[in-house]
């Protein structure tokens, strides 16, 4: 993640770094282990992306088929929410 992801983004490392505590704050889990200059992802945070690159596909998806170039969005299913999240984030 560290400064290639942040400058990939067009962001500031210091600024990437505090969303990405505000979003583990908010889910009540780790999604990187900080040691050092590594910064691996946790488990948790390997299934999140997952989920969140699912998302973004069906977004996606969804947004060809609303402008008329995919004829169907049938066959994408998210997969199931990772465990660690909090039901009370999805409320």
């Amino acid at each position: 993640m560290a400064f290639g992801g942040a400058r990939a983004l067009g962001q500031t490392w210091p600024t990437v770094s505090r969303q990405v505590a505000a979003l583990e704050y908010d889910l009540n889990v780790s999604l990187f282990e900080r040691t050092g200059l590594s910064v691996p992802q946790t488990q948790p945070g390997i299934e999140w992306l997952e989920y969140i690159r699912s998302m973004v596909s069906g977004a996606n998806m969804a947004s060809l088929a609303a402008l008329g170039r995919c004829q169907s969005i049938e066959g994408h299913a998210l997969p199931p929410r990772p465990t660690k999240l909090s039901d009370e984030a999805c409320a």
